[in-house]
């Protein structure tokens, strides 16, 4: 099932994609559920992750929003909190709730992943940057000056 996740539910989805999901839906979600401690470190996340996409593409955010926090909670029970995957599921939890409108929520999870993408990947690489990107944007939408966020990425800045 995680390989169905990986080949068949991209980062967005049609509605001819999802309705060529629905039969495999409900053996994602039991493996997402129950089985995800017989996963590999490589296949763990992509149960959760691909039935948040599906839900987020129905605009069923709280099932989004569940699947998420399920694959931040396996993430760092398995992998820890400073792992890439836990970067990227800390990321994909902050991107809903912004696209959801819940700035203030997402604005400390989009800076713990994009630390941890700065500190386990380094700063050039391109999950850093992207995440980078997309933290800068979500500062100005809250409104803060750009020394505010210079100050806020400097913050974030790993040790040397």
């Amino acid at each position: 099932m995680a390989g169905v996740c990986r080949e068949l539910i991209p980062q967005t989805l049609t509605l001819e994609q999802v309705k060529a999901l629905e039969v495999f839906l409900p053996h994602i979600q039991v493996v997402a559920e129950h089985l995800a401690d017989d996963l590999g470190e490589e296949d763990l996340l992509w149960p959760t992750a691909g039935l948040a996409r599906v839900a987020k593409h129905q605009a069923a955010f709280a099932e989004a929003l569940k699947w998420y926090q399920l694959a931040l909670e396996l993430s760092e029970l398995r992998l820890g909190p400073n792992h890439p995957s836990t970067a990227g599921a800390i990321n994909n939890l902050a991107q809903l709730l912004q696209a959801t409108n819940r700035l203030a929520e997402a604005e400390p999870l989009m800076a713990r992943g994009f630390a941890v993408f700065w500190q386990s990947l380094g700063f050039d690489h391109p999950n850093t940057q992207s995440v980078g990107g997309n933290y800068i944007a979500l500062l100005q939408a809250l409104g803060l000056s750009e020394p505010e966020i210079q100050a806020k990425l400097q913050a974030l800045q790993p040790p040397t």
